[in-house]
């Protein structure tokens, strides 16, 4: 099976020794520009965080993964607000960027030292630049095109490792990249802090009246998040899992999507071209657990500005055809006597599927 060395972050090294492996590539998609997110989630699943798992949260960074996933549904979500705006953002570079960025930090690299020309003077709004910082970004870098060249897609790696540069040029996903894992800084055992006037560029100069409410509300439902989510840590749940390790952060979103309304509809919706049009039937079998009649329950399900509802049949078969929307739906399941309806999130683009 093929590896990345975790010494030099090259596919299937065979210089460096003793052998360090950082993951065997267990995922067999080719990356591709084009490609769904359920793609990249394969790969994201298979090889990068049971690699994130083993080689940070196993010597005491224990949030390592949280701290990934926590960042990729903020520049979900910032991506889809500027999308909203009209912009255009490369999601495949940008998503791919976030899920390998920390890895760079496994590398060790000689101290390095800098001579400062003291009589340099700044011009106005210029920054000062610490030597030898962001070095690190590089090794990410390698890493992307090492690991997208061993699954074929070598080509499909030269944006994504250009994000991930420590001085790439300024573009609207290096922006969006920085400043999702900025947002995380809001968890409280990050050692500086966060400070939204000063660590947060979105949405950037000159934004929109929209875009600067969506800063607005983006703040303080990030920081609720990763309030919800930051007792994982502490669970032998979480620590075990494998696998489905977005699923859970997914479904905590869905659950508490009356306090994060903005961060839960923007971090599931597709770019356009990612949604199809149309309808699509819906065909979902439930068993029945407490032996009351199946075809006493009731269903609504609601796509966008649509909403189907209906019976289950005796069987417990609920059939029915929905408009895809923005490929996203909820349904709503409770007995027609009772109220109290129980509530799943619905990716209509996959026909039903739930997360």
């Amino acid at each position: 099976m093929a590896f990345i060395c975790a010494s030099c972050f090259n596919a299937n090294c065979s210089k460096c020794s003793p052998k360090q492996v950082l993951f065997e590539v267990a995922a067999a998609n080719a990356p591709d520009p084009g490609e769904s997110f359920e793609e990249l989630r394969v790969r994201l699943e298979l090889d990068l965080l049971p690699a994130y798992a083993a080689h940070f949260e196993a010597s005491g960074k224990r949030q390592m993964r949280l701290h990934v996933l926590r960042a990729l549904v903020f520049a979900r979500s910032m991506a889809a607000l500027f999308e909203h705006e009209g912009r255009q953002v490369d999601r495949f570079a940008l998503q791919n960027a976030v899920t390998m960025h920390q890895f760079g930090k496994l590398k060790k690299r000689k101290k390095e030292t800098a001579t400062l020309d003291l009589a340099v003077q700044l011009t106005p709004g210029q920054d000062v630049i610490k030597p030898g910082s962001g070095a690190w970004k590089t090794y990410s870098g390698v890493l992307a095109t090492s690991y997208f060249t061993v699954l074929k897609g070598g080509d499909a790696a030269t944006n994504v490792a250009k994000l991930l540069a420590p001085a790439p040029p300024p573009s609207l996903e290096q922006s969006i990249l920085r400043d999702c894992f900025r947002l995380d800084r809001m968890r409280p055992t990050h050692p500086t802090g966060f400070d939204a006037d000063r660590d947060l560029g979105f949405p950037g100069p000159t934004p929109p009246p929209s875009l600067t409410e969506a800063r607005e509300a983006l703040i303080p439902e990030a920081k609720l998040f990763i309030e919800q989510t930051e007792t994982l840590v502490e669970s032998d749940t979480w620590r075990d899992t494998r696998g489905d390790c977005l699923q859970v952060i997914e479904d905590l979103l869905f659950t508490w999507r009356d306090d994060l309304p903005m961060l839960c509809d923007t971090y599931f919706t597709e770019p356009p071209d990612k949604v199809p049009s149309g309808n699509v039937a819906i065909v979902m079998q439930f068993a029945e657990t407490d032996g009351e009649p199946l075809a006493d329950y009731q269903f609504e399900i609601k796509s966008g500005d649509n909403t189907v509802t209906g019976l289950l049949d005796l069987n417990g078969l609920l059939t029915t055809t929905v408009p895809v929307g923005n490929g996203k739906g909820v349904l709503a399941l409770w007995r027609t006597d009772r109220g109290g309806a129980r509530e799943f999130a619905l990716d209509l683009a996959k026909v039903g599927v739930a997360y």
